[in-house]
């Protein structure tokens, strides 16, 4: 639909001209709904947040045991190695198991 104003022919939209605004919200309706979902985003992005902290933590903390085993297996493993050759021999046959591969399976002793 248009209308003139002046010289300049304007459209309108026959919506913008309904006779009672109440099925449409308001400005300060529209406002309060979007920090409504931003509240909620940010909500749920917190709860993620510490989630994934919690999930750091334990990862250090196995890194850590990781780490203090794997130090604890070279200082044995050079203990043998200065305790004789047949240990330093029976020590280099020990191969350390392909990622994903179960430490008790045969297929990881050689």
């Amino acid at each position: 639909m248009y209308s003139t104003f002046g010289n300049l022919m304007l459209m309108t939209d026959d919506l913008m001209n309904f006779p009672d605004p109440a099925p449409f919200p308001s400005p300060l309706e529209l406002l309060e709904h979007q920090c409504l979902l931003l509240s909620n985003e940010l909500d749920e992005t917190n709860a993620e947040l510490r989630a994934c902290r919690q999930r750091i933590a334990a990862l250090v903390t196995m890194h850590g045991s990781d780490s203090n085993e794997i130090a604890r297996l070279r200082r044995e493993l050079a203990g043998r190695a200065a305790a004789g050759p047949a240990q330093a021999q029976c020590a280099e046959g020990f191969h350390r198991p392909a990622h994903g591969q179960d430490v008790g399976s045969s297929a990881s002793l050689k």
